[in-house]
């Protein structure tokens, strides 16, 4: 990808914890006041933004951040096998280490209304996620040679996506052809972004981890997770809300596809605002404020008693005694 984008006339800034092949990657790209490599753990706010003031020095702006760091952790398919740890690792890299990325970002690209991040100050944010990709990382992860990354599912027959494709996706977007955007980031520290993750993305994992442990031998059991509508809008609550509901929609996919052959139904309820005491503390919000925001349903206004019926729902079966939590 810094190669495509060094191309395209980008100067870029490479950054890893692997110094070695970053630099090998500086030394092919063979531009030294065009490539720098820097090191880098996108775990931690200190390094990320030393990468972002370095490349302000060097280059004196910035106008395009691809958060592409990412680990895929063991394939361990049952969640029976997974630990918390291990959990908590991949998503520190996958999506703490993108959100400190962004909130950096934004930090230097906001003063200038210009960049490929964030929305009402001139900024553009996406997210490109692309299918099954052919490259070192996903043949270890699946244990495939190049023959079986032929046969993976594609909707073109025989053809298979390739990192340079991946690039010039991300090139598209950062360049001036491509337009959308959304809100602001700087205001929050790392801690309470992780705090509110953990809870809200690693507790779901624990609780749906134990709670496939003893279902999974009775063959039989619902297991629900709460999400949001923002598990699948931007823009309406803050970004670690936002990015735990959105991995909830993942966890529940994930989980659903592997304990579903013991019997097991895994549901996520997604439901659009209610009027309980969190949300109006929240958005600060009384009475009459919630009955204004909006609703498919004209001055309806969804309460946690009709919430509770749709639990009942998900789990009623007159042919099994359900115990709920």
């Amino acid at each position: 990808m810094a190669k495509l984008f060094y191309k395209h006339g980008a100067k870029v800034v490479i950054v890893d914890i692997r110094d070695e092949l970053g630099q090998a990657l500086c030394d092919e790209i063979g531009d030294e006041s065009s490539a720098s490599y820097l090191h880098c753990d996108v775990t931690k706010e200190i390094d990320v933004e030393n990468a972002i003031n370095f490349t302000i020095a060097k280059y004196g702006k910035l106008d395009i951040m691809v958060n592409n760091a990412a680990i895929a952790g063991e394939a361990k398919t049952s969640i029976l096998d997974n630990d918390v740890a291990e959990f908590e690792q991949v998503v520190g890299v996958n999506l703490t280490g993108p959100f400190i990325g962004t909130k950096h970002a934004a930090r230097v690209m906001i003063p200038n209304k210009k960049g490929t991040e964030l929305g009402r100050t001139g900024i553009r944010v996406n997210c490109l996620s692309p299918y099954f990709i052919a490259d070192v990382a996903a043949k270890e992860l699946f244990k495939l040679d190049d023959e079986g990354c032929c046969k993976v599912y594609s909707n073109l027959k025989g053809v298979v996506l390739q990192e340079e494709d991946v690039a010039e996706a991300a090139v598209y977007l950062a360049s001036d052809e491509s337009n959308e955007a959304k809100t602001i980031i700087l205001d929050n520290d790392v801690a309470e972004f992780e705090q509110v993750v953990g809870v809200n993305l690693t507790g779901p994992f624990i609780g749906t981890k134990h709670a496939a442990r003893v279902t999974i031998p009775n063959k039989k059991g619902s297991i629900i997770i709460v999400g949001s509508v923002c598990s699948s809008a931007g823009g309406i609550a803050p970004h670690a809300y936002t990015s735990s509901k959105h991995g909830l929609i993942g966890l529940t996919k994930n989980v659903a596809a592997k304990v579903g052959r013991f019997g097991i139904r895994v549901n996520c309820l997604s439901p659009y605002f209610i009027a309980n005491v969190a949300a109006k503390e929240l958005f600060k919000l009384d009475d009459e404020g919630c009955s204004k925001v909006y609703s498919n349903l004209k001055g309806v206004v969804l309460q946690e008693d009709e919430l509770k019926q749709l639990f009942i729902g998900l789990v009623i079966n007159p042919s099994m005694s359900v115990g709920i939590i």
